[in-house]
């Protein structure tokens, strides 16, 4: 299971907790090369036998607001306390399916079959106001 600064990493299918692997992940994205996050990863969970697929973040500290944002094909959890900040993100405008975000996380609700659906996960504790690089490491797409 996926530790973060604010809590564990959980994959919910159908509501039913699964295993997964994270995967660590370089962004290409030269601004974040440049300046290197904590923590990058991508969870990539078979999606064929399920209609909904869920991450979600269980707290260890008090829950966060939720600030998430979207962009072209992307959309995302954000948690930001202090200098720390993690995105969870996932791809959005996909006709297979409709991105849905939630207090805890994001999730995939399934309306074509596809093979699988991918979170981003990525977090730093250098953050500052209007910094982007979580964002640009957990796009999946």
């Amino acid at each position: 299971m996926l530790n973060t600064p604010f809590g564990q990493i959980k994959i919910l299918a159908d509501g039913y907790e699964i295993a997964y692997k994270a995967i660590p992940y370089e962004c290409p994205v030269k601004s974040v090369k440049l300046h290197p996050l904590t923590r990058s990863y991508r969870i990539t969970v078979p999606a064929w036998a399920y209609q909904k697929i869920r991450c979600v973040l269980v707290w260890n500290c008090p829950p966060i607001d939720n600030t998430g944002s979207s962009g072209e094909r992307y959309r995302d959890a954000e948690f930001i306390n202090g200098n720390t900040i993690l995105t969870i993100g996932a791809e959005d405008e996909n006709p297979a399916f409709d991105t849905e975000r939630y207090p805890d996380g994001m999730e995939y609700i399934l309306r074509e079959r596809v093979e699988f659906v991918t979170f981003g996960i990525a977090w730093t504790d250098d953050y500052t106001d209007g910094d982007r690089r979580t964002w640009l490491a957990a796009d999946p797409v």
